[in-house]
């Protein structure tokens, strides 16, 4: 089963949510830009499809507040999102102060809290709160790719002899909390030792990568 497969619980989710036909609902997600969306739509209906590499997509149709015609979204590969019933005026940002005594508003990208807040705030009206969480790999290896005489050389290490190799200058942070309410960086890549000269931890499908700033420069050019 590859990673993009969900099991079509996207699917599961809007079957389970009996949307009516003419009623009026809000969706909240977070858009290809991973910033916050509220949509207050009437439902028209909905396709279960697939979409690029995902089997388990929707095709919902709708028509948004204040317009005539009908409107489209695909929900797949989705990490957090919900679907309330009747429109709601839900808020996506959150105020900060400056050191300067500065109020000003924020909007922070990959933040999943204004979800949970809308939930937790109209718990009668939740028809869907949809969270996936991705299982966690076992890596065992590393691979620190460097130029050496004008070449790219790779070699793959043991994760736990890292240390009996290379310089270990510190350790990238565990990001679990923060994981649960925002877009973060895999897990895999949490409490990894960082390899001084070289650019990493990166996610190397199934193991972690270290490159060089040479190798670096080149395969981000």
């Amino acid at each position: 089963m590859g990673e993009h497969k969900l099991s079509n619980i996207i699917q599961e989710s809007f079957r389970k949510a009996e949307l009516k036909k003419g009623e009026k609902y809000t969706l909240l997600y977070t858009n290809d830009f991973c910033f916050p969306v509220v949509s207050k739509i009437v439902f028209e209906s909905m396709e279960e499809t697939r979409w690029a590499q995902y089997d388990d997509a929707v095709r919902l149709i709708f028509r948004p507040c204040r317009k005539r015609n009908l409107y489209q979204k695909y929900f797949y590969g989705e990490s957090r999102f919900a679907i309330l019933k009747g429109w709601h005026d839900i808020e996506t940002s959150r105020k900060v102060t400056s050191a300067g005594g500065l109020v000003m508003t924020e909007i922070c990208s990959g933040d999943f809290g204004f979800i949970d807040r809308a939930c937790e705030d109209n718990p009668a009206d939740v028809v869907v709160h949809y969270v996936y969480e991705r299982a966690v790999q076992t890596v065992t290896e590393a691979l620190v790719v460097r130029m050496v005489d004008g070449r790219s050389r790779c070699d793959i290490y043991p994760l736990k002899d890292l240390e009996e190799v290379f310089e270990v200058t510190g350790y990238t942070k565990d990001l679990s909390e923060e994981r649960t309410h925002r877009i973060v960086r895999r897990a895999e890549l949490d409490n990894r030792p960082i390899l001084k000269g070289l650019v990493g931890p990166i996610w190397d499908g199934g193991r972690i990568r270290y490159e060089d700033e040479e190798s670096h420069r080149i395969l981000t050019a």
